[in-house]
């Protein structure tokens, strides 16, 4: 391509090219993407190791020096759960603890026969059904079928419901913004 790419490389005979980077770029740091080749800014407060993934040597990142949050990475089933309702389970497995400042990701287990009643938020929310089968149900009472795949967007001040009509859980993520729950 004729451009070279400091954090591409075949071979790491670069000692921190993170840190001959900075040196020239104080404010922040671009750095490529690995399969996608889409670039990112980073902000230069953080610090950076070298990680070798199939043969190229690639920034990772490893902490803020200011002791900002790290990188989380965690199986939800080992987030501790609660039952809000019968046959319901919810985890949170990203929300303020983990350091988001935006948005609280929960995932509810729905048991079949059972539903979140019907309510109403005043912030918008945006749900992926991750498996299993049932309905959501509108404010004016709309059945509309989901499954493994489905997303939805729903507004704020919209009455919905979720409702298992399968034989299995249905298992979603619920995005919301941080601060209401």
């Amino acid at each position: 391509m004729g451009i070279e790419d400091p954090f591409y490389k075949r071979e790491s005979s670069r000692q921190n090219p993170v840190a001959e980077h900075r040196q020239r770029e104080k404010s922040s740091l671009t750095v490529q993407g690995h399969e996608s080749r889409k670039s990112v800014a980073i902000p230069a407060k953080m610090e950076y190791g070298i990680q070798e993934c199939h043969g190229c040597v690639l920034p990772s990142y490893k902490r803020s020096v200011e002791g900002k949050y790290h990188m989380k990475i965690v199986d939800y089933r080992k987030v501790p759960a609660t039952t809000p309702l019968p046959g319901v389970i919810k985890r949170v497995p990203i929300g303020p603890e983990a350091g988001a400042k935006n948005f609280i990701m929960r995932v509810f287990e729905v048991a079949p026969g059972h539903a979140s009643p019907d309510h109403i938020h005043p912030w918008e929310h945006e749900i992926f059904i991750l498996s299993g089968e049932g309905v959501a149900r509108s404010q004016d009472g709309k059945e509309t079928p989901i499954g493994e795949g489905t997303t939805l967007f729903i507004p704020e001040g919209e009455k919905h419901c979720l409702v298992n009509k399968g034989r299995v859980e249905l298992r979603f993520i619920c995005m919301i913004p941080a601060g209401v729950e």
